[in-house]
């Protein structure tokens, strides 16, 4: 049987050359391919492919929130991270939000199909170029470090850091402005933060909003 495989990047070009190095390979084979993370999460079922390759800068939704809502969604499907960063706190949040594997994007080919396979068997792979000692606990299994945020939280939350209002975030999400403060609240006390600011802070440094490319 082959290895099903999802790609989830918003570039064309990537996406096109990913498939026809997984081509290449007789038990790999792709069957979607997706733009951004809310494309992907319409892909998945209960039941979705055995890996879903994810590059961390997506529009709307980082790589990193959206291994997250992966891992809920299809706790069968394992996520690989395919990515031009390197470092080591990307890489660290990734493994965080429960990706099995990071790997370069200017790794060579059968690095892709030996990554592929690594996540599909459930074991993690971490590429060439990064250093694994630096992941310490993460890669041992150990508890993270903070409480994970519901995706309704985390949609707050990221609003909150790309500047939204609060009226701003209710209309977006289709809440009351009561409902988008109670939100917050309960954000601050899960994570022990007292300000908007540190919010923010919160939220660019665990990769919960898209990075710049």
């Amino acid at each position: 049987m082959k290895i099903e495989v999802l790609i989830v990047d918003d570039h064309a070009l990537v996406r096109e050359g990913l498939v026809a190095v997984l081509a290449l390979e007789p038990d790999l084979q792709v069957i979607a391919q997706a733009r951004d993370g809310d494309e992907a999460l319409g892909l998945l079922g209960s039941n979705g492919p055995a890996v879903v390759i994810v590059d961390v800068n997506l529009p709307r939704m980082s790589g990193i929130e959206l291994t997250r809502r992966i891992v809920e969604r299809s706790p069968s499907s394992a996520v690989l991270i395919l990515s031009m960063h390197r470092d080591k706190e990307v890489v660290r949040a990734a493994f965080e939000a429960g990706a099995l594997g990071y790997l370069a994007k200017d790794s060579p080919r059968a690095e892709l199909a030996a990554a592929v396979r690594a996540v599909a068997s459930r074991q993690r792979f971490v590429g060439p170029g990064i250093d694994p000692g630096s992941l310490g606990p993460v890669l041992r299994g150990e508890p993270r470090a903070r409480e994970a945020l519901s995706p309704r939280e985390t949609d707050v939350l990221r609003l909150v850091a790309e500047g939204l209002a609060s009226k701003e975030i209710a209309d977006r999400l289709g809440l009351t402005t009561r409902t988008v403060e109670w939100y917050r609240g309960q954000i601050m006390g899960k994570l022990g933060i007292g300000s908007v600011a540190g919010l923010v802070k919160f939220a660019l440094r665990h990769h919960l909003v898209a990075l710049d490319e």
